[in-house]
Parts: C-alpha cells; structure tokens; sequence
C-alpha cells in the first residue's frame, strides 16, 4: 500500500511538471508575439502623437477664428505668409509668420529651416509629404504648452502641412526594439511592419540618401 502511494506521488509530480512546462513555453510565446511592456509604450507614445495632434488642430482653429479665416493651417502651422506692410487689413500686415510652430527663426517668412529631407516609413518606402520638424520655443509660445519630449533618443516630432504628427528618427537602427527593431532579423523592420500605430506614424531618414 505505501509503494503504492509513491508511486501514485511520482506520476502526479511528473503530471504537474509537464502541465508547468506547457503554461511556460505558451507564455514565453504569448510575450514574444504580444509583448504587453512593449504594447503598453506604443500605446503611450500614440497618445502623446495624439495629444500634440489636438493641441495643433485646437490652436489653427483658435487663430483661423481670430484672423476670420483669413490663413489656411498650413499657413499657420508654417508661418509661410510675409507680412505686407503696404496693406491696409491689419491681417494680412501682420502676416502669419509670428503663427509657426515649426522650427526656425520666429517670424521668418519660409519653414525651409523646419524641412526633413530623405524620409522613409518602416517598410522602406520614400514619403512623399513634406515633413516639417516642430520646435519646441516656437510651439511652447504660440500653443501655450511644451511640447512633449520624444520616447527615445535620436528622434524628433514632425508634422506635414495637413497637421499630422509623426515621429521621425535619425536612422533606421535608432528605432528601439520595443517598436519592433531586430537588428539581427532578415528584416529588422518585420515586427514594426506588422503594427498599424508604427506603420502610419514613425519613419526614419535614410543615411547616405
């Protein structure tokens, strides 16, 4: 009776074993295909796009309404319009120069300054937008709040002429592995590929272009 109990002891420890191994190895899969730590900062990073995105659209409304729709939002965004000192309208006298938000000298009348050449999206295709860099003094004055720093390092926030806001790094291996970089992938940008968020917001300029 009591070999029989041993025995019965030894088939449940090997059955709880097995049944521990198997909970492991999906876990380990479940991380490796859904990261929920990697998830979560792509979610974060989303919401910071998306709140400069709103504070941007908040702020072309706010001025289109003081200057009765006079500037369009690139315009704004831009600072493109010179100011006309032979004008009567104090509007277009003004200008819309002391509107920019992207970088450059506050005031001056073109955002060549603010332009990012050679910009490509994560499944290597050249974007044919012009991205403009957003400056931190110029949208700090003009919006009313800081603009939020980037996750990462060797990155910048960017934004086209339709008030879209991206995030555009340095080079292709500046993307952080939480946002599906494998540098010793085939294709290190297979993961990112596959993630919507990644794909519609976050490019790199190609070195050497």
């Amino acid at each position: 009776m009591k070999a029989n109990k041993q025995g019965i002891s030894l088939i449940v420890l090997v059955i709880t074993i097995v049944v521990v191994i198997i909970l492991a190895a999906a876990v380990i899969l479940s991380l490796g295909n859904n990261n929920p730590i990697n998830n979560a900062r792509i979610a974060n990073f989303a919401q910071t796009k998306d709140g400069i995105s709103s504070a941007v659209y908040s702020y072309t409304g706010s001025v289109q309404g003081k200057t009765q729709g006079y500037f369009t939002d690139d315009q704004i965004i831009l600072g493109s319009v010179a100011k006309d000192d032979d004008a009567t309208d104090p509007i277009p006298k003004k200008g819309s120069t002391g509107y920019r938000i992207v970088k450059g000298a506050y005031g001056a009348d073109d955002a060549d300054e603010a332009i990012i050449d050679d910009v490509k999206d994560v499944n290597g295709t050249a974007v044919t937008d012009v991205l403009y860099e957003l400056d931190p003094t110029n949208f700090k004055t003009n919006i009313g709040e800081a603009l939020p720093s980037t996750p990462v390092a060797n990155s910048k926030w960017a934004i086209n002429s339709d008030g879209q806001v991206f995030l555009v790094f340095a080079a292709k291996d500046n993307i952080p592995t939480w946002m599906g970089y494998d540098k010793k992938a085939t294709d290190p940008l297979e993961e990112a590929q596959s993630n919507a968020t990644i794909v519609s917001s976050v490019y790199y300029i190609e070195a050497g272009a």
